[in-house]
């Protein structure tokens, strides 16, 4: 049986430009809701736009992507629920079982780095960081303490 979510498990997370938080609710499954803007690169959007849409209807994906943030932060939405971001996106706290977080860019290719700071770990817990693609799973980890 599956559990149902909670209310608890809405993520509230800051986004520049907007002055109150903003929740990203889970649908049935359990997946998050992503952010998204009207891609003006589709073509012939301008009939999509003006088709009469008295009735219900899907909304086409197609006309839609998902925004793309424009600095390298953890994304509030690409998370486990349990994890607490900052403000500022760049900090992650979690306090119960196997969680990840990701970055909001995927490493595609090239030499890419990044600084990592452990401000506090409880005894007898376990960190791993490493690498991972866009819509791969997290893999190659580099260290674990």
């Amino acid at each position: 049986m599956k559990e149902a979510f909670s209310t608890a498990d809405y993520s509230s997370t800051r986004i520049a430009g907007i002055a109150s938080p903003i929740d990203f609710p889970f649908n049935r499954e359990g997946y998050r809701y992503y952010l998204v803007e009207k891609d003006m690169c589709v073509p012939n959007r301008e009939l999509l736009e003006q088709e009469d849409s008295g009735y219900a209807k899907p909304i086409p994906a197609h006309i839609y992507r998902v925004v793309v943030h424009p600095t390298v932060t953890l994304s509030p939405n690409d998370r486990a629920y349990q994890l607490k971001l900052s403000d500022d996106r760049l900090a992650v706290t979690g306090f119960e079982g196997y969680c990840v977080a990701r970055a909001t860019h995927a490493v595609s290719h090239g030499t890419w780095y990044y600084e990592v700071v452990f401000t506090s770990q409880p005894p007898e817990s376990h960190i791993r960081i490493g690498w991972s693609q866009s819509l791969g799973r997290c893999f190659k980890y580099l260290f674990e303490s």
